[in-house]
């Protein structure tokens, strides 16, 4: 019980502790075995000394498992990575930490419960509340690996307006508005519209294309790997009619033409979508290889929903064919080059499935709105939102978004397009004047997702062995086959970061008994999902030990 000494009865203080920083005594430093990274806030980065060629920028808010923003309650936070590498050995119930020295000794470092208790009451109060500029900049010491790129893994969801619009005519012509808008505010944005009806594609046609000289897709192929030239693979039936008719439509757009003596060359997928039409995908797995990635980086998603949310109006925005809009590299066009039945193709326009296309996307959504972003716009690659804090100015935001699309030669999807509105979603967040809110179609498929019922389902999940769980089972059995004790507590925890995730089970016992096991997962998940996870294998663990 000596460990005790000192300690106040607690149920969840953290493990707050006092260290000596840069010849600098620093309080409130928070021990956080839950966190994949070291952090340190601006103001104490700021009073220690320290210069930005010490630590990674990481442009972006912090934020909880729930998606809360993380308020400044600490000056900095010792994650998992640090603390592994000190050997340190953290016990929450006795807010106590032991690590061992060089000499072999074990030091005990003790907490301070009162500022810990503080640090806790303080978040609890400014939880919830918004900020009308975030207050803190965030560095991570140790910046793993990131061997994920996000454009890789398929489209976010688009914009779409999660209000009523009501069809605005110009002759044939059809723009969705919002109907909350007042009549004067209706007015004067259907006359803006009306004047800027060029700046929509309605057809392929339409679309006159950025000018090369301002942007164009090009390949950075690695000279030591030699061209690949796939073997045809026919396609027949529906998969080959099909084919025919994406090739035709892609010639009519005048996105392809077609090509002598490729050295690149490959063969066309068809792929059945959702509603039983086909899509026309280009097998480039060879070409993608030879390519380095491009590094250009995407937006902070946080930052994003941070400025599209707590606006009066919005205007969802959609690029028409948006990667089409961008030609290739004259040197690259015949590298893109795809087989059909009879001819050789390949393309003018920057084509889906390509490496780095989306990297490209942005760069060009940067230098035409490098004005707007942050201002009155939010882009992530072609999905655009035109924001007006005040309804007022909803008329001279849209007017300069106008400007720089018409100044680029870029087109607009009528269809994706939603104009003065309140509510939007857009990456699949709720964006609202209140903020940003739940989506209930989210919500929905959690509530009505099924536990596992079998053993296979289980298996599934690839969380843990039966071994694993075997070896639980025995270290808790006494000799005559019996539970050391009907009577225990299940803690749990999950973490994800760019490197795997995993999570911690901890069963506790009488008389300060305690198992603790970690998992690493052999599949990709979400902070959230890692949680989830840990709570189902502790779940397990819990009925087979009944």
């Amino acid at each position: 019980m000596a460990d005790f000494d000192g300690v106040k009865p607690h149920k969840d203080d953290p493990v707050v502790v006092q260290l000596r920083v840069n010849n600098f005594n620093v309080r409130r430093v928070l021990l956080d075995q839950g966190s994949s990274d070291d952090i340190i806030y601006g103001d104490a980065f700021d009073k220690l000394g320290l210069s930005d060629s010490d630590l990674t920028p990481y442009a972006g808010t912090l934020v909880g498992f729930a998606g809360e923003q993380v308020v400044a309650s600490y000056n900095i936070i010792i994650g998992r990575h640090t603390l592994n590498q000190l050997c340190a050995v953290i016990s929450t119930v006795h807010l106590a930490v032991k690590y061992p020295l060089g000499s072999g000794k074990i030091r005990k470092l003790k907490v301070d419960q009162k500022t810990a208790r503080e640090c806790y009451n303080n978040f609890l109060d400014l939880y919830g509340k918004k900020s009308a500029a975030v207050g803190h900049r965030c560095y991570e010491i140790e910046t793993p690996d990131d061997n994920v790129d996000p454009r890789g893994k398929g489209r976010l969801n688009r914009p779409t307006p999660i209000e009523e619009t009501k069809a605005l005519q110009f002759g044939e012509r059809v723009l969705k508005i919002g109907t909350k808008l007042s009549s004067e505010q209706e007015e004067r944005l259907e006359k803006l519209l009306g004047e800027n009806l060029d700046l929509f594609a309605w057809s392929c046609k339409d679309m006159p294309g950025i000018d090369p000289h301002f942007i164009c897709h090009r390949l950075a192929l690695n000279p030591s790997i030699k061209p690949v030239s796939q073997l045809l693979c026919r396609m027949c039936g529906d998969k080959g009619k099909a084919a025919q008719l994406e090739v035709d439509k892609l010639l009519a757009a005048k996105f392809i033409k077609d090509v002598k003596y490729p050295t690149w060359l490959a063969n066309v997928v068809m792929v059945k979508k959702a509603n039983g039409k086909w899509r026309m995908c280009v097998d480039y797995t060879d070409l993608n290889k030879a390519c380095p990635k491009d590094p250009y980086p995407l937006p902070s998603i946080d930052k994003l929903f941070d400025g599209a949310s707590g606006n009066e109006l919005l205007i969802l925005m959609d690029a028409y064919s948006g990667y089409h809009q961008i030609r290739m590299h004259q040197s690259d066009k015949d590298k893109t080059a795809f087989m059909t039945a009879s001819v050789n193709y390949c393309y003018r326009t920057m084509p889906f499935g390509l490496k780095n296309v989306g990297a490209t996307y942005q760069r060009l959504m940067d230098r035409v709105f490098a004005k707007q972003i942050g201002k009155n716009m939010e882009v992530y690659v072609d999905d655009m939102i035109v924001k007006s804090t005040l309804g007022a100015n909803h008329h001279q935001d849209l007017s300069e978004a106008f400007a720089e699309i018409r100044k680029h030669n870029m087109r607009l999807n009528p269809e994706k397009c939603s104009f003065g509105i309140q509510d939007g979603k857009f990456l699949g967040f709720m964006i609202t004047s209140r903020g940003i809110e739940i989506n209930l179609d989210k919500c929905k498929a959690i509530q009505q997702m099924k536990s596992p019922t079998t053993a296979k389902e289980y298996d599934k999940r690839g969380t843990m062995s039966a071994q694993s769980l075997v070896d639980f089972v025995v270290e808790l059995t006494s000799d005559s086959g019996e539970l050391v004790s009907t009577q225990w507590t299940l803690f749990v925890d999950g973490s994800s970061n760019s490197s795997g995730s995993g999570a911690g089970v901890t069963l506790e016992g009488p008389e300060e008994f305690a198992l603790e096991q970690s998992l690493k997962f052999e599949f990709q998940a979400t902070n959230n999902q890692a949680e989830y996870e840990a709570l189902i294998v502790g779940l397990k663990l819990a009925i087979d030990l009944k």
